[in-house]
């Protein structure tokens, strides 16, 4: 059996790391085809090594992270060509927009059922053909059925939305469309059950679970839609997201209870329609009432029916941006949250992540110090870290929040979100259309750290991350390396290979061969602390450094190690 050396030097202090891998590696192989979460540690103050190695071993989850945009098209945006061809170029393979139900059932109490999905038909062919899977957000209550609220109160819209607000909302002033809808609590079968079976059919009484059967058996694999267009049967939408961010007052009115039945409800009407639908618990913003998900949860714990429903969900959905530790925090509470409830099966998405950027006209431009927001370099170091994090927390999905600009929170602009300027044409803000560092960033994640899995994670010092991911078909390890504070060190890494590749954030490459059998890496400095200026952390950590490398040690594709 190998013995791995990985030796770290430190411009103050020098570490030496022995891992006798006969014992180490076993594990690692047996748990890479498994779910790993991690614990965050710092280290210590005479300088030591800090190993997080994967901590949990779960029932096999979707092996690899998969990427993608929010908002490449939408059903009210529908998108120009280079939208399309901007995503397919750095290999995007999910597109994540709303089915806004007021928009689809206009009149709900006056002529119930009848919906029109003209522009979601539109939309859904347009990404079907364009090769992209669909997480489609199923969201809002037509005013005719609304429960609390305004009915003055505009409709809100994902993507225009004040960000990291905690205060509650003026329920008065609120939009009716954000209630729970009436007859929720009703049976979702007309047999006056909540019991699924065979042949069975929708209690016409929930506009709730009709509307949810009625999309999910439109834009199934093998539905209505897919039967028009001639699809194979794997060509449809399959993952279905109930609400954005119900976890905030913008978005939704309701309690955990009342989300809780409105999970169960869309669960029970979606796989009466497609028994291989996949409902996402709907991504929480995290900020207004962060124990949302463990309170829901609460709630339906006390459902005599949850187990035999899968607790009427398969994966949990959340939002995080401008800090990419806490992005790594976030997805670790999620994790924590549902191993209390014994639902280590369940799994991960992180389905809107991202940081407007301060620095780039013709969109808005803010202050250096302007909180949340970071340079068009910070946004590219945070599109790396921040999907790396994703894929050690073995996330089934990570999608980047957004592809343009677009409106950013409002027009004219509050934020430019984009990893791309916004094109001429665009009714806000308009651009040259062009990439950011950002963009090219993604490019490299995608390339680089697709079809990878956790390996090995060490923090020598309180300054040093490095997160290594390994591909079992390419048998290579990928160290993503980053400075954590303001200040720069030099990372030497034993060899493992006769020659490695060092990426850079902007896709460019050095072949590197060893020296002595170790790699001297210098790491910049990290520079952006917006979202806590008196944090020692940053709030993005320092251009990262990408070394991919040959390691036997990591068991190929295929290979039984039992």
């Amino acid at each position: 059996m190998a013995l791995l050396l990985v030796r770290l030097t430190m411009r103050s202090a020098r570490a030496v790391l022995l891992l006798a891998f006969c014992a180490v590696a076993v594990a690692l192989v047996t748990m890479s085809s498994r779910d790993v979460s991690a614990l965050s540690s710092t280290a210590s103050p005479s300088g030591s090594t800090t190993l997080f190695l994967p901590l949990f071993i779960r029932p096999p989850l979707p092996s690899m992270t998969q990427f993608g945009f929010d908002f490449i098209s939408s059903a009210e945006s529908p998108a120009q060509e280079v939208r399309y061809q901007r995503a397919q170029a750095v290999r995007q393979q999910w597109n994540r927009w709303p089915f806004y139900w007021p928009s689809i059932e206009t009149d709900a109490a006056g002529h119930p059922g009848v919906y029109d999905w003209s522009k979601q038909d539109a939309n859904t062919v347009s990404d079907i053909n364009h090769g992209l899977a669909i997480d489609a957000i199923l969201m809002l209550t037509p005013g005719s059925i609304s429960t609390s609220g305004s009915t003055s109160a505009p409709m809100p819209r994902v993507g225009l939305a004040p960000r990291f607000a905690t205060q509650p909302m003026d329920v008065s002033a609120a939009s009716s469309t954000t209630s729970p809808p009436q007859g929720l609590g009703l049976p979702v079968f007309s047999d006056g059950t909540d019991v699924p079976g065979p042949g069975k059919q929708i209690n016409q009484s929930n506009p709730w679970a009709r509307f949810v059967f009625a999309a999910v058996n439109r834009y199934r694999p093998g539905g209505v839609l897919a039967q028009q267009q001639g699809w194979t049967q794997a060509q449809g939408i399959r993952v279905w997201e109930i609400w954005n961010e119900p976890d905030f007052d913008f978005f939704f009115l309701g309690s955990p209870t009342d989300y809780a039945r409105l999970l169960k409800v869309a669960h029970l009407a979606a796989r009466q329609a497609d028994p291989k639908a996949k409902i996402l618990f709907g991504g929480k913003a995290n900020f207004q009432k962060p124990n949302w998900l463990a309170d829901t949860l609460g709630v339906i714990a006390t459902y005599p029916d949850r187990a035999g429903s899968g607790w009427f969900f398969e994966g949990v959905a959340t939002h995080w941006y401008s800090s990419s530790p806490d992005t790594l925090r976030q997805l670790v509470a999620d994790r924590q949250a549902l191993d209390r409830f014994g639902l280590s099966e369940k799994t991960l998405w992180l389905n809107e992540t991202g940081v407007p950027v301060w620095d780039d006209p013709p969109g808005p431009t803010w202050d250096p110090h302007s909180p949340y927001r970071a340079t068009m370099q910070e946004q590219a170091a945070y599109v790396i870290q921040t999907m790396t994090w994703a894929i050690w927390m073995r996330a089934e999905a990570a999608l980047y929040f957004q592809e343009y600009d677009d409106y950013g929170n409002g027009c004219p602009g509050a934020d430019a979100f984009g990893l791309n300027r916004n094109l001429p044409s665009a009714g806000c803000n308009p651009g040259d259309g062009s990439a950011r560092p950002g963009y090219y960033a993604y490019g490299v994640v995608t390339q680089y750290l697709s079809g990878t899995l956790p390996y090995w994670r060490l923090r020598p010092t309180a300054n040093l991350e490095l997160v290594t991911l390994q591909n079992p078909n390419t048998q290579q390890r990928i160290v993503v390396m980053w400075t954590r504070y303001n200040a720069a060190e030099t990372v030497t890494l034993a060899a493992t290979a006769l020659s490695a590749t060092l990426v850079l954030p902007e896709g460019a490459t050095q072949a590197i061969t060893p020296l002595g059998g170790v790699y001297n890496i210098t790491l910049p400095a990290a520079t952006n602390y917006n979202s806590c200026f008196s944090c020692a952390e940053a709030s993005i950590g320092g251009m990262p450094r990408i070394l991919v490398e040959k390691d036997l040690a990591i068991l190929p594709a295929g290979y039984d190690a039992q």
